[in-house]
């Protein structure tokens, strides 16, 4: 018999039972969410989270299963864009992945129009937190060795990795190494039998094959190869949670195979100078070269690296500031991209330290200090050098040679001009292939064209390339060891010369020092213009003689002890001097007359008017060519330059002038005007026409 208890205490349980189904309902999206804030049973990198950027990852959402939602891109501007279904799984899950992506987006609910906001979603699981949006941005990778042949005793190899991305992980595998192999390239740690291996990265893991850097980002990381077998690798790196990847390969050879060589056994240079030593390589791209020996009382070692894989380096070894240790002095260097490790370099000998009484108390052991560029010069003879494939101590020699530096001189000034509007003085080449064209041997120079003092003297250029972006020391006695003195060459009795005075703010824009070292010639090149505006410029006057002195002193210039000036290698006391005297005159334009004092020409094209000036040769002038007949107005504007011998010929167009038109024909150049009478005429005489001097207008110019 059932009774009234009995009844009441099934329902309860009937009511508990229905009471734990429907909580266990209720639950199941959030059990299956905390199911899944671990994802390691997923494909997914990451949960999802507004407000988060990622780079092609694959990222899990939660929630009921079967739930449908939509993935939207987003748009500042213009609708919403659906992207793909994502559909919960019976786990309460699913992932997609953010690869192919780029832009902003959201999560939005089934059947969202284009205009609804995103669901929330906070940690992966739909429903927590907020609405929002996260982006999606394409990952760049790249790595790359910055050579591409090194040795297997290299321990400095620089890897360049680029990438738009912050901190993450790469893994790296590469045929014919395994893990550990590639922990001995990359990673920094001290092996179990003491052997310190030196790469940038020291947060890593290996597995297998595989080595997986944890924390690469943007930057140069130093890998070592130093024990990798021979042969050429390719490096795979790709990064853990995208689809970047690149690759790169580097050959590595035996140390012992690779050959350095000079090539030149015994480079000439002159004391002073700046000697080009060119190594070629094979089989390598580093070498390690010495210089002297200590039985000559100074060496310098150093490493070399053939950046640009042309199998040479030329080592420029600056024979004036050898010895001296400052920061600012550069003893050794590379030409092009090639490099010269500046940490490398080490200097050594008797000669790199002082033998000044520095305190008063005679020489002793606390006098010693290193050398200041200047303070001594090495002797003139031969140096001992050697070479080795490899970055290393130098101690062992693939090839000597020997470095034979010869006594420098003061040699000859040489007086030449160009015109007010060549601008090549930066460039030794230009003026070198300008030469006998645009710079030409003068003794007048034309007021307001360059007057170009060429100096020629060896064993000044490890000193000229010391100073620096500034040159004035090079010409002023004021500040450095040479001088280059340009004035008045006969003043006048009771008058004091007037001279340039280089360290003027207001000179600087009115001259250019151009070093053409490889043949021991520097020009400075001096703009004559008289601008009479009051400013400390130099202002050249017309028919005035000049002299231009260039010296190396006996003392340094400036120096309150005196020293000998280490340049000069004369024993007589005396400075080493050379000069040349030019004039400055006003410019000058004849043109090409007849017995009339006429320029004739006939009404034909390709008329020639001609003439002779003294501008410099190269000046481009313009001729204005007019007729006097209002009437029929003609005017043309024909150019000309100046030829070597200082004639000019102009080319024009007179077919539309009949015979007998009378012609004004003008010159104006810097500032100076001349003009002649012309006419047209049925025939020009083949007689020979000769130059008369033409009559020139100045330009009014007001007393200051």
């Amino acid at each position: 018999m059932t009774t009234t208890n009995d009844k009441l205490r099934s329902l309860f349980l009937a009511a508990l039972m229905v009471f734990s189904v429907f909580a266990m309902t209720v639950a199941l999206p959030g059990s299956a969410a905390a199911n899944h804030n671990d994802f390691t049973d997923s494909d997914a990198d990451d949960h999802l989270n507004y407000g988060e950027r990622y780079w092609g990852e694959t990222v899990l959402i939660s929630g009921s299963a079967d739930a449908t939602y939509e993935l939207w891109k987003v748009n500042s501007n213009d609708p919403d864009e659906f992207e793909k279904t994502l559909v919960i799984n019976d786990e309460g899950y699913t992932t997609f992945s953010t690869d192919g992506l780029d832009g902003t987006y959201t999560i939005k609910a089934d059947g969202a129009t284009d205009s609804e906001s995103g669901v929330a979603v906070s940690n992966g699981q739909i429903g927590s937190g907020s609405s929002g949006t996260f982006s999606v941005t394409t990952q760049t990778f790249d790595a790359s060795f910055e050579d591409a042949d090194v040795t297997d005793e290299d321990e400095d190899v620089e890897l360049t990795i680029d990438t738009n991305r912050g901190t993450h992980a790469v893994n790296v595998t590469a045929d014919g190494l395994d893990g550990e192999e590639l922990r001995n390239i990359f990673t920094n740690y001290e092996t179990s039998d003491g052997i310190t291996r030196n790469g940038d990265f020291s947060d890593y893991n290996v597995d297998g094959d595989t080595l997986t850097l944890n924390s690469v980002n943007s930057g140069d990381y130093r890998t070592n190869f130093s024990g990798v077998n021979t042969g050429e690798y390719t490096f795979n790196f790709e990064v853990t949670d995208t689809e970047a990847s690149s690759s790169a390969s580097i050959n590595v050879s035996d140390a012992a195979d690779g050959d350095v060589v000079f090539a030149n056994d015994v480079p000439q240079d002159q004391v002073g100078d700046v000697a080009d030593i060119t190594l070629e390589m094979s089989n390598t791209d580093k070498g390690t070269i010495t210089i002297g020996s200590a039985d000559q009382n100074y060496w310098i070692t150093a490493h070399v690296t053939d950046e640009d894989d042309d199998g040479e380096v030329t080592v420029q070894f600056n024979s004036y500031t050898a010895g001296a240790q400052g920061s600012s002095d550069v003893t050794l260097n590379a030409e092009g991209d090639d490099t010269v490790v500046t940490s490398s370099i080490e200097q050594g000998g008797e000669f790199s330290h002082t033998d000044y009484d520095t305190d008063g108390d005679g020489i002793t052991e606390g006098d010693d200090s290193y050398l200041d560029a200047g303070d001594k010069l090495l002797d003139a003879t031969e140096y001992d050098m050697n070479v080795t494939a490899g970055h290393n101590d130098g101690s062992g020699a693939d090839e000597v040679g020997a470095l034979s530096l010869q006594d420098r001189s003061t040699d000859n000034v040489t007086i030449m001009t160009a015109p007010e509007a060549f601008d090549k003085w930066s460039d030794a080449d230009a003026i070198n292939a300008g030469m006998g064209s645009n710079v030409t041997q003068a003794d007048e120079i034309a007021q307001q064209d360059y007057v170009v003092v060429q100096i020629e003297a060896s064993g000044l250029e490890g000193y000229y390339e010391s100073l620096g972006e500034t040159k004035t020391p090079f010409l002023s006695a004021d500040a450095g060891a040479t001088n280059l003195l340009v004035e008045e060459a006969n003043p006048g009795a009771n008058s004091n010369a007037n001279s340039i005075d280089w360290t003027s703010a207001d000179m600087d824009e009115e001259y250019g020092v151009v070093a053409d070292a490889d043949n021991n010639t520097y020009y400075v090149a001096i703009n004559t213009e008289n601008k009479a505006n009051g400013d400390d410029a130099f202002d050249f006057e017309q028919d005035t003689e000049y002299t231009a002195e260039f010296s190396v002193y006996d003392k340094n210039a400036g120096d309150s002890d005196n020293d000998d000036n280490v340049l000069n290698f004369h024993d007589d006391d005396e400075d080493e001097t050379v000069s040349s005297n030019f004039d400055v005159v006003a410019g000058e334009t004849n043109f090409d007359l007849n017995e009339d004092d006429l320029v004739l020409v006939e009404a034909a094209d390709n008329q020639t008017v001609s003439g002779t000036t003294n501008w410099a040769p190269g000046s481009e002038l313009t001729l204005s060519i007019e007729s006097d007949d209002s009437t029929s107005p003609f005017l043309t504007r024909p150019d000309a330059e100046v030829q070597p011998d200082g004639t000019f010929e102009a080319n024009a167009d007179f077919s539309d002038l009949s015979e007998g038109t009378n012609l004004t024909i003008t010159l104006d150049h810097l500032s100076e005007n001349f003009d002649e009478d012309g006419q047209v005429v049925a025939q020009v005489s083949e007689e020979t026409e000769t130059a008369t001097p033409t009559e020139t207008t100045e330009t009014a110019t007001e007393e200051p």
